[in-house]
């Protein structure tokens, strides 16, 4: 586990590990996509930070729309599907011949 236990920070080892990082693969749009779950990792947690109750409440505290939390909760989920789906898949015995 690293030392920050940030989603950014938890992202890494999780990716490596399923072999998620957009350098290692071929196909481009499949990097296109890598790439954008990197980006909704980093939105999610920079929301967090910023908008969120854990932090504690500042008198400049941003406001989340109801439909800006929608999208941020879609998005996770279907972040987080596509990791357990992933792992499913990577720990599956090959196929016989």
């Amino acid at each position: 586990m690293p030392e920050r236990q940030t989603i950014k920070e938890l992202w890494r080892p999780v990716r490596d590990h399923l072999g998620l990082d957009r350098r290692s693969v071929a196909d481009d749009d499949i990097k296109r996509v890598l790439s954008g779950l990197a980006s909704i990792v980093d939105g999610i947690g920079s929301l967090r930070t910023h908008a969120s109750s854990a932090h504690g409440r500042g008198r400049n505290q941003r406001r989340v729309e109801s439909r800006e939390a929608r999208l941020t909760i879609n998005a996770a989920y279907t972040l987080v599907v596509f990791i357990i789906e992933t792992r499913a898949v990577s720990e599956q015995p090959p196929a016989r011949a």
